[in-house]
């Protein structure tokens, strides 16, 4: 960069003992330039257009530095045209890391001029890049055969891209299907529990009738199935094409919308996974759809019909990507011997449930809030009174923080375990939990815990020995003696691990805090532990999947500590 005395317009000017002036030009390319209190910094036009031969327009700044931390910027532009804007960002010796290192003995500032970008394009949309693979790679019969789409020969890859019915376990969700989309919670809940109508029971054993057919070809057993649902619900679930360049086996409208999808397969042998098919179907019937509205969730009732068994899965997108899942018991068999009552009611159930989701997904409407949370918005106290909440983030796997309608901090916990309220409840009485607010059973085996968030003042201390360096001894022993009252009171936790107890930030004197109550209860319940339990955590030796949780286990976990 060329410097020379500049002429008396450019003159460096000292208005105080620690204000300086100079001028500095933007030249098209980063460049550094640092100002020295005894000699300005200039570059006058016709060096520039030397120097820069190309360059068709510049901008002129005045900057004022003030005990070399604060800067007033004005624009002095001339008669030419400038092609953007331009920012300025300054540097002293605390940021020498970020804009180099200021020569030692100078009182100086780094000051870079670069011109800004025209505004970058939003984001993509956050379901962009699964569309345009979808759309790259899979839509032309040409480049993806969707016949062969789920076989051994498919990479690994492929199926951790496409939504892969659980399959492997690495692609599984972060957000199951059941805590997207309420219809799939209550789908389960119909399998176990619905009193069939005597129209389900009479497709349920016309379905027995064809689908326990031997069948050497899907084709039969699709027109069978298709003429049956097309009596049941005046709709035809028969093979459609998308866009004119990919069909699927059946696809079922009700009162116009789309509300269910199959696809068949004539018997349980070798080739493609029927499961990874209605997957990859799923998303080619609604990949549209889902990239015209980011927040629509556009659930669909898929099925697999195998033979004679037929599977019920939940499609349903996320912020991302669609999320395809099997849904809970909602397998059958439709080749049940005559005598076997218990197998008819159950796909009887199953038709039950069936009939119960199409109408419910003919009338879906998305929540207002986005598809990278739960849909469940809201809960009822004991007084029926309705809360609302919003989501802020996702704190871990299932937690998430939120806010109330007065903006006070939540978590809100999904859980399928046994979730005690009661112990809960006992521990935040008593000062060393925090305040539960509900544990409400929102269907399909899930509970929802609200509780207040005080992340802001309480973390966790995973390491042993930086939690001893912590936690005063006081404050560890009033700790086991709250754990004591609570086996006085008949409950047991469980889980009392360092993962789940709460430190204070910043207040010695502040109790310790008990959380994680997703195991525990009162001992007169029988709990138990669940079926997967930590193993990195050291337990007593028999406490194990499956048996019972005592007290003794809780004080074997605090002497650990």
């Amino acid at each position: 960069m060329h410097s020379s005395p500049p002429p008396d317009s450019f003159k460096r000017k000292r208005t105080t003992g620690s204000e300086y002036l100079c001028y500095v030009l933007e030249v098209g390319d980063c460049c550094a330039l640092p100002f020295e209190p005894e000699r300005p910094v200039a570059v006058w036009r016709d060096k520039v257009e030397k120097l820069f031969p190309g360059l068709k327009s510049y901008l002129f700044y005045k900057v004022n530095l003030e005990d070399a931390s604060q800067e007033k910027i004005e624009a002095l532009r001339d008669d030419n045209t400038l092609m953007g804007h331009l920012a300025i960002m300054k540097g002293s010796r605390g940021q020498a890391e970020e804009l180099g290192d200021p020569r030692p003995g100078h009182r100086e500032v780094d000051i870079v001029i670069a011109p800004i970008a025209p505004p970058p394009p939003p984001p993509p949309h956050p379901r962009a890049l699964f569309i345009q693979a979808l759309k790259d790679k899979d839509i032309s019969p040409s480049q993806f055969a969707p016949a062969t789409y789920g076989s051994a020969t498919d990479s690994a890859e492929k199926l951790r891209t496409h939504p892969a019915a659980d399959r492997p376990l690495a692609a599984q969700p972060d957000i199951p299907n059941t805590l997207l989309c309420g219809v799939f919670r209550r789908f389960e809940d119909n399998v176990q529990s619905s009193h069939p109508s005597p129209a389900d029971y009479h497709l349920a054993v016309a379905l027995r009738g064809c689908m326990s057919e031997i069948h050497t070809d899907k084709q039969p057993l699709r027109d069978a199935v298709n003429e049956l649902f097309t009596m049941r619900f005046g709709e035809s679930m028969a093979p459609h094409w998308i866009d004119g360049t990919y069909m699927v086996d059946g696809l079922q409208f009700f009162n116009t919308t789309k509300v269910a999808l199959v696809r068949y397969k004539e018997d349980a042998s070798e080739g493609p996974e029927p499961q990874f098919q209605v997957a990859h179907d799923y998303s080619i019937v609604t990949a549209q759809a889902a990239e015209e509205d980011g927040q629509s969730r556009l659930p669909l009732l898929l099925m697999t019909c195998v033979g004679s068994v037929l599977t019920f899965l939940g499609g349903v997108w996320n912020s991302e990507k669609p999320v395809v899942q099997k849904l809970f018991d909602a397998t059958a068999s439709f080749d049940w011997s005559q005598r076997d009552e218990p197998a008819m009611k159950r796909a009887a159930r199953l038709m039950c449930a069936y009939t119960i989701a199409i109408a419910e997904i003919s009338e879906y409407e998305n929540p207002a809030q986005s598809p990278q949370f739960p849909d469940v918005t809201s809960w009822e106290d004991s007084q029926h009174q309705k809360h609302q909440f919003h989501y802020l983030e996702r704190a871990d796997h299932l937690l998430f923080r939120a806010i109330d309608e007065s903006n006070h901090p939540l978590l809100i916990k999904f859980t399928q375990h046994q979730y005690s309220a009661a112990l809960h409840t006992f521990c935040a009485q008593k000062g060393f939990a925090p305040e539960l607010k509900a544990a409400v059973n929102i269907g399909g085996w899930w509970t929802m815990v609200i509780m207040v968030d005080l992340s802001g003042e309480y973390h966790s201390i995973g390491e042993r020995g930086e939690f001893l360096q912590t936690v005063t001894q006081s404050r560890l022993e009033q700790f086991k003696n709250a754990v004591r009252g609570m086996h006085d009171a008949g409950f047991v936790h469980g889980d009392i691990h360092l993962g789940n107890i709460l430190v204070h930030k910043t207040d010695t004197s502040k109790p310790l805090l008990l959380v994680g109550f997703d195991w525990g209860g009162s001992e007169n319940d029988d709990v138990c532990y669940p079926g997967v339990m930590n193993t990195v955590v050291r337990r007593h030796p028999e406490a194990h999947s499956g048996l019972p949780i005592e007290a003794e286990h809780d004080r074997f976990m605090l002497n650990v500590l």
